[in-house]
């Protein structure tokens, strides 16, 4: 299978899902999970704010300055875009153990593709694995032996960043995984081949409040979000100019 047709690959900027977890020698944990292959389709979802949005927000104390954008229509509120718009994702990956086999990788040829699925699966489960719990408590108990340990004492729920390229590093939720295994290993019954179909939820800056403003994750989540979004405002800016001003070059030459 392949990402691009293959006279234009070389350099393969790969697809990933990085999850960061409060806590450890850091301040947080990363752990990545990498697109075997690219998906061929992304889709994109775009949800716009309305009222009700903004009186939510307003009670939850996310939004400081929703009034700014109300007006008022027949003596009731209504709001004119108060926030940024909700941003969801869903696509399709494939995941296959070809390449393992063919190497007579040991962990491909025992358990096939069962190892990257576990991975994918425990995005979706609230508690870290024994093997994180321990690595986390010697991360914390360096980082007090050091004086840098996290400040952040309440386990707080992990964030993932969905990566695609440097147009998209955006901090998300995953709201529904849909696994479908298509091949087995002959003895041992694992799958050597799946497609996982992931649905995610872009989390923006006023989601992000439940984390106190010291967490390190928090910081980093935010900073990614506005890093794609300040992004999509700079290739809209710049693209849009020079896109007319070729226009009004090639009327020009038509008319003369």
């Amino acid at each position: 299978m392949t990402d691009y047709p293959p006279n234009k690959r070389g350099f393969l900027l790969k697809g990933a899902i990085v999850e960061l977890k409060e806590g450890g020698l850091i301040g947080f944990t990363p752990s990545f999970h990498v697109f075997q292959y690219n998906p061929q389709v992304l889709n994109t979802t775009l949800g716009l704010s309305a009222y009700g949005d903004t009186l939510n927000a307003r009670q939850a104390g996310a939004r400081q300055k929703a009034e700014e954008a109300v007006y008022y229509f027949g003596g009731q509120a209504m709001a004119a875009q108060p926030d940024d718009p909700t941003l969801s994702f869903s696509l399709d990956i494939v995941i296959d153990a070809i390449d393992d086999l063919n190497e007579s990788h040991p962990i491909g040829i025992t358990v096939g593709i069962a190892d990257r699925l576990a991975g994918l699966e425990l995005l979706a489960y609230p508690n870290d694995t024994l093997v994180e719990q321990a690595l986390s408590a010697v991360g914390d108990a360096i980082g007090d032996a050091l004086g840098f340990r996290s400040t952040v004492d309440v386990p707080l729920q992990s964030i993932q960043l969905f990566v695609f390229g440097p147009g998209k590093v955006l901090p998300i939720r995953l709201t529904a995984m849909s696994i479908e295994e298509q091949a087995f290993h002959p003895n041992l019954l694992y799958p050597i081949r799946a497609k996982v179909s992931l649905a995610m939820q872009v989390l923006r800056p006023s989601d992000l409040r439940m984390y106190p403003e010291t967490s390190l994750v928090r910081q980093i989540a935010n900073g990614c979000y506005i890093f794609t979004r300040e992004q999509k405002s700079a290739l809209s800016t710049l693209g849009g100019a020079y896109r007319a001003v070729e226009g009004v070059i090639d009327i020009v030459g038509d008319i003369f």
